[in-house]
């Protein structure tokens, strides 16, 4: 799994998933946030990530 973000709309996430991709991360396994500020509290998408990993978790 691997988790991409930027801060703006118009900031792009391809270095970042290129960088994933060369650590073997698959397309499908990726979380992007974008506009998503560091200052912010809320990205959607990682909390979204991080609860599905959760479920598939064993117990």
């Amino acid at each position: 799994m691997g988790y991409a973000r930027v801060s703006t709309r118009q900031q792009s996430t391809d270095r970042q998933q290129a960088d994933l991709g060369d650590i073997g991360v698959r397309r499908d396994d990726l979380t992007l946030d974008h506009g998503a500020s560091g200052e912010r509290a809320s990205r959607p998408e990682i909390y979204r990530a991080l609860d599905s990993l959760a479920k598939t978790r064993p117990a």
